[in-house]
């Protein structure tokens, strides 16, 4: 088990000096079927316990020196001093008559609590124990738990916290009406969540999954907390690798969890490293090591998991720089790491070279195997991450050492490979380039060559991924870094468009620079206006899909935050106010009212342009560039919560790169619109942004939200177009 937590953390060296407990606390509607002993005024009066620090885990926390930090993911009632806000809702819906929540609202949930996560490893805190509180939720979480393993709800139900037997009857016949109502797809353990869930079981798989993401690791506590780790684990495998269990709970399922979970549960005599215990079963192996850090964002549809590429072939040339990178790869991996040595040692000087790169190597924490021969006869001590360095040495070696594979070497080391790939988790093979010189060899030269081509070319088949380095420049002829600019395109228009895109897994790579994407999106919308200006249409045929283009393209995404904003703007309370009116789903009536009156405007406005082939290409800059600002005030501005869509793009992304790019961008934009005429349009763009997003965000949330990046967008997107037409009325343009 300590291999596993040094696996993920990337460092055998553990520190977990500094601790927290997270308790998330929620009210589940399924109180009201009599599934508990209690009402939820309970959820509410230990939560503000917690902020007190009178319960009996503030005391056992206080003794073994660790944080606890109650969070409210959806409690009824207002929120609690001293408790964290991360509320979705003032508690779930009956599931016995539709879904507990919104699948947005389980996204919503998962999110936090990936960010929870993030924000305590940001202050320090090295690992973390789940908790919860919330009445109700062992009845939300057998029901989970049933539809996961496809078990019978009998079966997975328990009394709690001391049902009678009646209670119990009434707790089970819940649970089978629930499921027989929502029918929820046990495939789509989102969709399992939403339906039969809870907050606080929602935000728990999001610890979970944030945990992996952010190398913590995660102690699992109880059942409620295994079914959380159940379905994050479901959404995305690798999350297994941040999953401790504390112990096996008395709830009838726990067992079943356990297992489906492969987890042992932690102990003295595994923290001594004397073995492991599971819950009524014989000693069993431990998770292998490996490399947890898998970027999931859920989004609007079904989950996706993200997997790392596992093998690995690196190219090139002599001097190319392919040694160095494929060590870079290795560097990027969790521990142990390998480096599988093929150089035959034949006098002193060899030797005196041999030891010099082993304590080269051991300095980035390799362990060094040599292994310039047979190579299935390799045997690493633990799973982890292997450089093999290279297959020229190994095949040379094995094609003409006596105790070599000689005419069977390509078969030999290709089942060698096999045989060390089946031990790690990642591996990565450096090779020597052949055949591409174009020169004729004879003799030993040309069976080595053929030798070796034959195990480069399958190896290459097999490979996750293939990457040839040119003085030092990788170039990815196969695996998920070749599309990474594609990807990094999709991933903006997924989210801020309704243009349908390949979808991809959102990783920590095409999320960096997605915002230098989104202007793209103005692009798009600035061709189907074009079209739209040079196909013969009435004027009021014509004017209405000016109008409407931008919101069929976006799909409303930012017409959503403007109307959100101008609710929040209309009400007279504090900033916190402000920022639960932009969480609220609803839509009020001053949002209505300045929609309406938006639209008119607009409408009026897309009615008075003249359309020109110069009118087309500025409006399309124009549309360009204020996703631009918009994009360049999310990466530059501070950013008024940790949460929403704002944090999410902000905190993935190279904040610095993405500012630069957006930057120029911006200015160049500004100067090719000012070529063109449309001074007026960058002059309505700069006053709309300096009043919009310089000034007000700060005065009036404490910060950029999402929600303000869309208002923002709206407001310059109208006043742009009445600049074009005021120019057009004046004759400028």
């Amino acid at each position: 088990m300590l291999e596993d937590a040094a696996a993920l953390t990337g460092s055998a060296a553990l520190d977990v000096s500094r601790r927290a407990v997270l308790v998330l606390c929620s009210d589940n509607g399924v109180v009201a079927q009599g599934v508990s002993q209690t009402d939820q005024s309970v959820t509410r009066a230990v939560a503000e316990n917690l902020a007190a620090r009178r319960t009996s885990v503030c005391q056992m926390a206080r003794t073994a020196h660790c944080d606890v930090v109650p969070v409210d993911m959806g409690m009824a009632g207002d929120p609690v001093p001293g408790v964290a806000d991360c509320r979705i809702a003032a508690g779930t819906a009956d599931f016995t008559q539709g879904p507990a929540m919104t699948r947005a609202q389980a996204v919503e949930a998962v999110g936090r609590g990936i960010r929870l996560v993030q924000e305590q490893k940001a202050a320090g805190v090295q690992l973390l124990t789940t908790g919860e509180m919330g009445i109700g939720n062992t009845t939300t979480s057998s029901a989970v738990a049933a539809v996961l393993l496809g078990q019978p709800v009998e079966r997975m139900t328990g009394r709690g916290a001391g049902l009678s037997d009646e209670g119990l009857a009434r707790k089970v016949d819940a649970i089978c009406r629930g499921i027989l109502r929502n029918e929820p797809d046990p495939t789509d353990p989102l969709d399992v969540l939403a339906k039969l869930g809870g907050f606080d079981l929602a935000g728990l798989c999001g610890v979970f999954l944030g945990g992996a993401l952010e190398g913590v690791p995660v102690v699992m506590d109880g059942f409620i907390s295994g079914v959380a780790a159940l379905c994050a684990v479901r959404l995305c495998p690798a999350a297994a690798k941040a999953v401790f269990a504390s112990h096996c709970s008395s709830e009838p399922a726990a067992r079943l969890v356990l297992d489906a979970l492969g987890k042992a549960r932690f102990s003295r005599r595994a923290a001594s490293g004397r073995g492991y215990r599971r819950c009524g079963q014989p000693p069993a192996v431990g998770h292998g090591t490996g490399s947890v850090r898998p970027l999931l964002f859920l989004c609007g549809g079904r989950h996706h998991a993200v997997h790392p590429a596992m093998l690995t072939l690196v190219i090139g040339g002599a001097a190319s720089g392919k040694s160095e990178y494929a060590e870079s790869l290795v560097l990027r991996s969790t521990l142990p790491r390998y480096y599988l040595a093929t150089m035959q040692v034949w006098d002193a000087e060899c030797a005196a070279r041999v030891e010099k790169h082993r304590r080269m190597r051991a300095a980035k924490q390799f362990e060094t195997v040599e292994c310039p021969l047979h190579l299935d006869a390799v045997h690493l001590p633990a799973r982890g991450t292997a450089l093999l360095e290279d297959l020229g040495n190994l095949t040379a070696n094995e094609l003409y050492d006596p105790a070599g594979a000689g005419p069977q070497t390509a078969q030999a080391i290709l089942s060698g490979l096999d045989a060390v790939y089946a031990q790690c988790e990642t591996l990565i093979v450096v090779s020597n380039e052949v055949f591409s010189g174009g020169a004729d060899y004879a003799g030993d030269t040309d069976r080595y060559l053929l030798a070796l081509a034959q195990v480069n070319n399958a190896l290459a088949a097999r490979a996750d991924a293939v990457v040839r380095v040119v003085c030092g420049i990788p170039v990815y002829y196969k695996g998920v870094e070749k599309m990474i600019v594609l990807q990094t395109v999709a991933v903006a228009f997924a989210m801020f468009s309704a243009v349908p895109v390949p979808q991809f897994n959102w990783t920590e790579k095409n999320m960096r620079y997605a915002m230098c994407a989104f202007p793209l999106i103005g692009v798009v919308i600035g061709l189907l206006w074009f079209l739209c200006g040079v196909l013969p249409l009435p004027g009021a045929a014509r004017a209405a899909g000016f109008c409407l283009i931008p919101v069929w393209v976006t799909g409303g995404i930012h017409l959503d935050g403007y109307a959100d904003t101008c609710d929040a703007l209309s009400s007279y309370g504090d900033t916190a106010k402000k920022l639960e009116i932009l969480k609220d789903p609803h839509c009020g009536a001053f949002a209505v009212i300045r929609l309406c009156s938006y639209f008119a405007a607009y409408f009026a406005l897309c009615g008075c342009v003249a359309f020109t082939p110069r009118v087309g290409v500025l409006w399309t800059l124009a549309l360009v560039g204020e996703r631009a600002l918009s994009g360049l005030a999310v990466a530059a501005f501070p950013l008024a919560k940790n949460t929403g869509l704002a944090h999410t793009f902000a905190t993935a992304a190279d904040r610095v790169r993405v500012r630069q790019v957006l930057a120029v961008l911006c200015a160049m934009l500004a100067v090719g619109l000012t070529a063109l005429g449309g001074w007026a349009l960058v002059l309505a763009a700069g006053c709309v942004f300096c009043a919009v997003l310089r000034c007000c965000p700060k005065k009036q949330f404490g910060g950029v939200t999402g929600d303000l990046a869309g208002w923002f967008l709206q407001k310059c997107e109208i006043w742009m177009l009445a600049a074009l037409a005021a120019c057009q009325w004046l004759g400028v343009l």
